[in-house]
C-alpha cells in the first residue's frame, strides 16, 4: 500500500436532496432566501405558553428553536509522511467548522477502513461518493503516486487545495494542481504558522470553504431546479408514503377496513370558554374531518375521544382515504403522513429530555424503515412537506405521550409538534402550509378549559379559535353495534338480537360495547360471557380483559417456559416497571437484568424453574410473551397501551391484598384515569379481595405520609367513591407534603386531616367535610373551597395566593400569618375566625364575620415611576413576587411586585434595553439591546455575570432554555 493515508465520510444521498422544493412562482426572487434555508435551516420559534386558566398562573413564554443544518461530507488527502501535521491540522479544522451556523461537517479519522478491506476498492468508493475533498499539498503528497494517479483526478473538480507544508510553486510538478488555486495564508502554509496566525489560517480557510460550498449550491440549483424538482419530490413524497403505510400497517389486522363502523361525534370548536363551543346535531366523523382536511382554511385539529371509542381506527381510515384521494389528484388533494406516537420514543438522551420535533419524526421513520428501501425520507424534508402544503400530517395518540410529562414538559412536546408548521406573523401574505390533525383521549384533561388551554397555548402568538377546530367521538349506538356484529360475525338478525340482548341483562357491559375497542373484545369472548353471566358473575372491563389474559395464554399455552399464573405475575411487575421508567420500554440488555433481579425477588418461583429450565430459555419466554412486542430494534414494551394499564392494576391490587403489605412496591407515580378504573372493576368483582384492599388503604392513609404510596391510597380512595363501592373510612388522613396540585377532591369526609405542607395548587375541594382539618404552611395558591365545611380548620401561614371560599363553613378556623392576597370569600360563614387578616388583600362579599369589600369608584393600576425613558421590555418573575423592566434610558429595574419599590437598577448597556425575561428559577436575568449585546444579571446582587457578543444588529427578543 503506497505512503499515504485519508480520512473520510460516507455521503447519505445526493447534493440535489438538500435542494428546497417551492413553487415555480417564488423561486426567481427567493434563490437566496432559499440557500439559507434550504435542506438545511429548517427553523423557528415557537413560545408555548400556559394561557390564563381559572386554577393557573400565567408563566412565561418558552422558545424553541429547531435547526436542522445541511450534512457536508469531506474527504482529507494527504501523504501519510505528514501525519503529524495533518492530525494538527484536521483538530483545528474540525473545532472551526463543528461551529459552522450554515453546515454541518463531519470529520472522520481512519476507522472506516477495517482489517481485511480491500483498501483500493474501499478508498475509491469513498472519493466518489464525498461531497468535497480537501487536498493538503506537501512534497511528499505531490510525490505519491498513488495520490497522483487515483486521487486528484476524481477530486480535482470538488477539491480545496491547502499548502500543508512549503511548496515551490515554479519548480514543482503539481500534476494538475497549477490551474486550481491552492491555499496559503500570506503566502505561508499550515506548518508555517503559528499563535494567532494559526487561528487565522484555519478562520480564512473555513470562511473560504463555506463560500465556495454556497456558490457551488446556488449554481446548482440555478442550473438543475427543474430536474430536481420532478425527481426529489416524487422520491421524498414516495418516502413519506412509505412512512406512513409502515405506521398503518403495525396492528394492521386490528384495524382492517372490513370492520370499520363510521364513528359519530360532536363537532366543536377549541376556545379559552369553559365549555368548548359545538353544534347541536352530532357528525359522522370521518366525513367530517376529510371535509375540514380538503375543503377548508382551519390549520388545526384535534379528535378527541374517551377510551376505546376508535381515535386510531378514524384517524388510519382518513389517512388511507386521503392518499386514495392524492392518487387521483396530486395537484389539488395533498399527501396524508400518519405517524403513531406510540411509536416515538417519550425522552431522548442520557438526560432523558422531552423529544426535539427532528427526534420525533426520526423516531417515527426509524420505526418503519426498510433497509433495503432506497427511497429517501428524512425528518426536514417531511418538514418541507408540510410546509410547502404537500401534505398534511396526523399525530395519532398524543395522551400516550404526555401522560409522562409534567404540564411544563406537555405544552414543550406540543409545541415541538405544532412547530411542523412554520410560525408566521398574520400580516404575512404567504403561501398555504400544510394542515396538522392531532388525536387525544378527552379525559386526558381535567376539564374542558384545561383541555382548550392547551391546543390554545399559542394564542398569546397569534393564534386565534378560529385556527382551531375539534370533533369528540361518540360511544356506539345500537345500531352502530349491531352493524358491527354482522361485519364480524356474519350471523343472522336472530343471532344479533339475542346478543344485544345478553348485552342489556349483563351489568356495564352495554357501555363496554359501545366503545370499539372493548366491543372487538367482547365479541370475541360471547360464550365466555354468556357462561358468566349464566353464572351471576360481575362482568365489566376487568373481567373482560381478564377472560382476553386467560383466552391468548390457553392459546400459546405449549409455546411457555413460565406456567400461566406465574407469567401473569411477571407481566404485572413488568408494568409496574414500565410505569416507574414513565412508560419507556426496556432494551434487551434491561429486560434480561430485570428478569435477573425479579427471579431473585421471588425465590419460590426460581426455585420452581431451578435445573429443569436455563435461565436464558427464560429470558427467551419474556421477550416472546403475548403481551409485549419489540417496538424497535432492540426495546420491548406492552402491545397495546390497555393491557400494561390492565396489568399495572392486578400489581396494584396484588400488593395491596398480599398478607404482608410491602409499602415501597407503590412508590409510583399517580398511575393513568384507566388504571384505577381497572383496579376499580378489579375489586367489584373480587368482593373478598376488595375488603383487604380497603382496609389497607385505610392503614395507609392512617400511617404517616410516605411520598407517593400516600398519594396513590388517596386516589384510589377517590375512585371508590366515585365509584359508589365501599371505601375505606380512616381515623385521620395524613398527608402531610403530599403533591396533590391540580387534584379535585369531593364529597368527602376528611375531618382532623393533616395537609401541612402539602403542595395544593390549583386543588379544587367540593362538598368536603374539613372540620378541624390542618393546611399549615400549604401551597394553597389558585386552591378552591367550594360548599365545604371547614369549620375549625387551620390555614397558618398557608401560602393561599388567589384562593377562593365560596359557600364554605369557615367558623373558628385559623388564619396566623397566612398569605391572602388576591383571595377571595363569597357567602361563606367566617364568624369567630382566630387571626385573620385585616389587611384588604383580599376580597369578600356576602360573608358572615368579614366585611364585604367596597368596589373602587374608578379602576385601579400599580404604577412603577423611576425610569428617565420609555419602558421597551418587561417581566415577571416565575413565582410572581418581581417584576424586571428595561428601558430606553439604558437600564433596567428590579421591582418589588407588591410594594412597587425599586429593588435594584442595572447598568451595563450602552443602548436601549429591549428584552428582559427571567430565568426559571428567577436567579438570573437576561436582557438584550440595542448595543448588539446580551446580558446575564445575578438577579439578587444586580452585578453582570456575562456579557454575549456576536450580534451585528439589535437584539430584540431574549429568552432562557426550560434547563
Amino acid at each position: 500500500m503506497p505512503c499515504h493515508f485519508s480520512i473520510f465520510v460516507l455521503r447519505h444521498f445526493p447534493n440535489r436532496s438538500d435542494q428546497k422544493i417551492m413553487p415555480e412562482h417564488q423561486r426567481q426572487e427567493h434563490v437566496s432566501a432559499e440557500l439559507s434555508q434550504d435542506a438545511s435551516n429548517v427553523e423557528q420559534a415557537m413560545k408555548p405558553a400556559l394561557a390564563e386558566m381559572a386554577d393557573y398562573m400565567s408563566s412565561e413564554a418558552v422558545e424553541i428553536k429547531a435547526k436542522i443544518k445541511p450534512r457536508i461530507e469531506i474527504f482529507l488527502s494527504y501523504a501519510h509522511y505528514d501525519n503529524s501535521v495533518k492530525k494538527r491540522f484536521a483538530e483545528e479544522l474540525k473545532a472551526r467548522l463543528g461551529s459552522s451556523k450554515r453546515y454541518q461537517f463531519v470529520l472522520h479519522d481512519d476507522k472506516g477502513l477495517l482489517c481485511g478491506d480491500r483498501w483500493h476498492d474501499e478508498l475509491q468508493d469513498w472519493l466518489s461518493r464525498c461531497d468535497y475533498g480537501i487536498l493538503l499539498v506537501s512534497s511528499h503528497f505531490l510525490a505519491s503516486t498513488y495520490i497522483q494517479e487515483h486521487e486528484i483526478p476524481v477530486l480535482q473538480d470538488k477539491s480545496f487545495p491547502v499548502a500543508l507544508k512549503p511548496i515551490d510553486l515554479k519548480n514543482q510538478e503539481l500534476h494538475g494542481l497549477e490551474h486550481l488555486q491552492i491555499f496559503f495564508l500570506d503566502e505561508k502554509p499550515f506548518s508555517g504558522v503559528s499563535g494567532p496566525n494559526l487561528q487565522n489560517f484555519v478562520n480564512k480557510l473555513a470562511d473560504e470553504i463555506e463560500q465556495r460550498i454556497q456558490k457551488h449550491r446556488e449554481e446548482s440549483i440555478q442550473t438543475d431546479e427543474a430536474d430536481a424538482d420532478v425527481e426529489y419530490a416524487v422520491c421524498f413524497a414516495d418516502g413519506a408514503r412509505k412512512l406512513t403505510e409502515g405506521h398503518l400497517k403495525f396492528k394492521g389486522s386490528l384495524y382492517e377496513c372490513e370492520r370499520f363502523i363510521e364513528g359519530r361525534a360532536n363537532p366543536g370548536i377549541i376556545s379559552h370558554q369553559s365549555k368548548s363551543e359545538s353544534a347541536a346535531d352530532t357528525v359522522l366523523a370521518r366525513p367530517y374531518i376529510l371535509s375540514w382536511a380538503l375543503d377548508s382554511d382551519v390549520p388545526f385539529f384535534a379528535l378527541l375521544g374517551d377510551f376505546g371509542t376508535g381515535k386510531t381506527f378514524t384517524c388510519r381510515m382518513l389517512a388511507r382515504q386521503i392518499n386514495a384521494l392524492h392518487d387521483e389528484a396530486p395537484e389539488s388533494v395533498p399527501l396524508c403522513v400518519y405517524i403513531d406516537l406510540r411509536r416515538v420514543s417519550t425522552r431522548v438522551g442520557t438526560e432523558k429530555k422531552v423529544p426535539r420535533l427532528a427526534d420525533i419524526l426520526r423516531d417515527a421513520i426509524d420505526f418503519t424503515r426498510d433497509p433495503l428501501d432506497r427511497s429517501i425520507v428524512t425528518p426536514e424534508k417531511i418538514i418541507e412537506l408540510v410546509r410547502s402544503n404537500q401534505a398534511l400530517i396526523i399525530f395519532d395518540g398524543l395522551d400516550e405521550k404526555t401522560v409522562h410529562f409534567t404540564p411544563e414538559e406537555t405544552n414543550l412536546f406540543i409545541a415541538e409538534l405544532w412547530s411542523i408548521r412554520e410560525q408566521r406573523s398574520g400580516k404575512e401574505s404567504a403561501p398555504p402550509q400544510g394542515k396538522i390533525l392531532i388525536s387525544c383521549r378527552t379525559h386526558y384533561f381535567r376539564d374542558a378549559i384545561e383541555q382548550n388551554t392547551l391546543f390554545l397555548g399559542r394564542d398569546r402568538e397569534g393564534r386565534t379559535r378560529e385556527e382551531y377546530r375539534s370533533c369528540t367521538l361518540l360511544p356506539f349506538d345500537t345500531a352502530q353495534i349491531r352493524e358491527y356484529l354482522e361485519k364480524r360475525l356474519g350471523c343472522d338478525g336472530d343471532k344479533i338480537d339475542r346478543i344485544v340482548e345478553l348485552f342489556g341483562k349483563v351489568h356495564n357491559l352495554s357501555d363496554l360495547a359501545s366503545r370499539p375497542y372493548t366491543l372487538n373484545l367482547v365479541t370475541e369472548f360471547i360464550p365466555d360471557i354468556e357462561r358468566l353471566a349464566a353464572e351471576n358473575a360481575q362482568v365489566n372491563t376487568a373481567t373482560l380483559y381478564d377472560t382476553t389474559v386467560e383466552n391468548w395464554l390457553a392459546r400459546d399455552e405449549g409455546k411457555h417456559e413460565f406456567s400461566t399464573p406465574h407469567k401473569k405475575r411477571l407481566m404485572k411487575s413488568l408494568a409496574a416497571e414500565t410505569h416507574r421508567r414513565g412508560g419507556e420500554g426496556l432494551e434487551t440488555d434491561e429486560l434480561d437484568e430485570w428478569l435477573d433481579l425479579w427471579l431473585a425477588d421471588h425465590p419460590a418461583i426460581s426455585e420452581a424453574y431451578r435445573g429443569e429450565k436455563p435461565r436464558e430459555t427464560l429470558k427467551k419466554d419474556l421477550r416472546t410473551a403475548t403481551f409485549i412486542i419489540r417496538e424497535e430494534a432492540d426495546s420491548f414494551s406492552f402491545a397495546h397501551t390497555s393491557l400494561q394499564e390492565y396489568f399495572l392494576a392486578g400489581f396494584i391490587v396484588d400488593a395491596l391484598s398480599a398478607r404482608q403489605f410491602e409499602p415501597q412496591e407503590l412508590e409510583m407515580k399517580i398511575p393513568s384515569k384507566e388504571t384505577l378504573d381497572f383496579v376499580a372493576d378489579m375489586l367489584a368483582a373480587d368482593v373478598r379481595k376488595g375488603e383487604k384492599v380497603v382496609a389497607a388503604l385505610a392503614a395507609i392513609l392512617e400511617a404517616a405520609y410516605r411520598k407517593e404510596v400516600s398519594e396513590l391510597a388517596f386516589a384510589l380512595w377517590l375512585k371508590l367513591h366515585e365509584r359508589g363501592t365501599r371505601t375505606p373510612a380512616p381515623r385521620t388522613v395524613h398527608l402531610e407534603r403530599a403533591e396533590l396540585a391540580g387534584w379535585i377532591i369531593g364529597n368527602l369526609n376528611l375531618s382532623g386531616a393533616r395537609f401541612d405542607e402539602a403542595n395544593l395548587r390549583g386543588t379544587s375541594f367540593r362538598n368536603t367535610v374539613l372540620v378541624a382539618a390542618s393546611f399549615r404552611r400549604a401551597n394553597l395558591v389558585n386552591a378552591e373551597f367550594l360548599a365545604c365545611n371547614a369549620a375549625g380548620a387551620d390555614y397558618s401561614q398557608a401560602n393561599a395566593v388567589a384562593g377562593i371560599w365560596r359557600n364554605t363553613d369557615l367558623r373558628k378556623s385559623r388564619w396566623t400569618f397566612a398569605e391572602l392576597r388576591l383571595a377571595s370569600f363569597v357567602e361563606c360563614k367566617a364568624t369567630s375566625m382566630t387571626e385573620f387578616p385585616d389587611t384588604k388583600e383580599y376580597v369578600a362579599a356576602g360573608c358572615e364575620g368579614i366585611v364585604s369589600s367596597s368596589l373602587p369608584a374608578k379602576g385601579k393600576c400599580s404604577i412603577y415611576d423611576g425610569h428617565s425613558g420609555a419602558v421597551m421590555a418587561a417581566a415577571f418573575s416565575p413565582d410572581g413576587s418581581r417584576i424586571i423592566s428595561g428601558s430606553d434610558d439604558n437600564t433596567l429595574k428590579l421591582w418589588d411586585a407588591a410594594s412597587g419599590n425599586c429593588l435594584l437598577t442595572l447598568s451595563g448597556h450602552s443602548g436601549t434595553v429591549t428584552a428582559a425575561a427571567f430565568s426559571p428559577d428567577g436567579s438570573r436575568i437576561i436582557s438584550g439591546s440595542r448595543d448588539n449585546t446580551l446580558n446575564i444579571w445575578d438577579a439578587a446582587s444586580g452585578n453582570c455575570l456575562m456579557t454575549l457578543s456576536g450580534h451585528s444588529d439589535g437584539v430584540s427578543a431574549a429568552a432562557f432554555s426550560p434547563d
